[in-house]
Formats: structure tokens, sequence, C-alpha cells
């Protein structure tokens, strides 16, 4: 049976710079732009509004002042250049026989950015979204979505605290990620995948 790795995307796969939007757009520093924004990316990654929506609602709160195009370019600006040494690090996994799977709160203008410009999605099996399920790490329903489909994963990697200790009460082995090296000397890890590169990993059937 395969063993599945549960692998979030943004700041474990490839950086995400929110800062790189506002900038590009030079909307208002103040903390009511700030909310409004976040209000929108949250409807828009949990599936309850449409791109359309969120273009019209970003657009009011940069008056007007951006065609659909450049919106969309600013917003898909958040995603940033690949972790170094992540991608060699899954390829190597793969190669052993793990499968990965992305778990990641996003939206379909990001994800599809994300598959056109990174090497990443060659690399996964399969993919559990927030904009699919309708809601967002933390909340249980991502979770329960995962398990319904593959069942409690091998290793789940993600970098927020809140969504790691989430998935331990589930009793998933978790890692929060800071980086590949801190990673790689993780016990968690090492006891789940071994510790040697290019398949000298222990395969998952090793483990059985």
């Amino acid at each position: 049976m395969p063993q599945f790795i549960a692998l979030d995307i943004g700041n474990v796969c490839v950086r995400v710079e929110p800062e790189q939007a506002f900038a590009r757009l030079g909307m208002p520093d103040s903390q009511s732009v700030l909310d409004a924004a976040k209000r929108l990316v949250f409807e828009l990654e949990t599936g309850k509004i449409g791109e359309k929506e969120w273009i019209d609602g970003v657009s009011r709160l940069a008056c007007g002042r951006f065609s659909e195009e450049e919106l969309v370019s600013a917003y898909n600006s958040i995603i940033g250049d690949e972790i170094p040494g992540f991608f060699n690090l899954l390829d190597d996994l793969i190669k052993c026989g793990f499968k990965a799977v992305f778990f990641s709160d996003t939206s379909r203008i990001h994800i599809t950015h994300f598959f056109k410009m990174h090497r990443f999605p060659a690399l996964a099996h399969s993919a559990v979204f927030s904009f699919d399920v309708g809601a967002r790490k933390p909340d249980t329903r991502m979770f329960e979505s995962f398990e319904t489909e593959f069942g409690v994963p091998a290793l789940y990697i993600d970098d927020r605290d809140e969504n790691v200790q989430a998935g331990r009460k589930r009793g998933w082995p978790s890692i929060i990620f800071s980086s590949v090296e801190e990673l790689e000397k993780d016990p968690l890890f090492i006891g789940i995948t071994g510790t040697e590169r290019q398949c000298k990993r222990r395969k998952p059937e090793d483990s059985a």
C-alpha cells in the first residue's frame, strides 16, 4: 500500500511573499485595507467567491487603478522562488516509493500559476486544495478530506505550527518546516524516511 506525504506548498516548496502584491499595487498601508484584502483572499481560497468577484473586490480596494491582468499578476507575485534543496529532497523520497500529495490553502489563480511556473507539480501524485474543500487549515474539514482519499499520511510537512498541531491531534506524523537542513536532522523525518539519499533511504514497505 502506498505511503503518502501530505505536503504544504507555501514556504515549504516555494517562498510566499504577500508583501510583493501590496508593493506592486501601491495599496494604502492601513489596517482596514489589509483586513479587507485578507478577507477577499480567505473567501477566494475557500471557494466562497470566484475569480471575477475577487478581482472586483481588489479593484475597489486599489481604487480602480489597475486592469484585471495587472491585479492577477500582482497577486501571483506572492509566489516566490523554490525553497533551496527541497525539490531534490522530494525527488529522492518519491524515487524511494513515497507519494507526494499537495495539502495546501490556496486559490485556483495561485495554483494555476504555480503549476505553470514551477517544477514541483511533476512530482505530485495528487492534491487536496482549500478552494475545493471549502475550508482552510487547521479546519478539520481539510484533514478529513485528505483522510477520505488517502488515509493518514506517512508524514505531514507544513510551515505553520497551528496546522502541524492539528495534524498531530489526528495522529498524523507531523513536522514543522523551516529549512531542508533542519528537516533532514529531524528524528521523526529520519525514522520515517531513513538517512541516505538517492533511494538508499528505507523504502516505505521496509517499515511496514
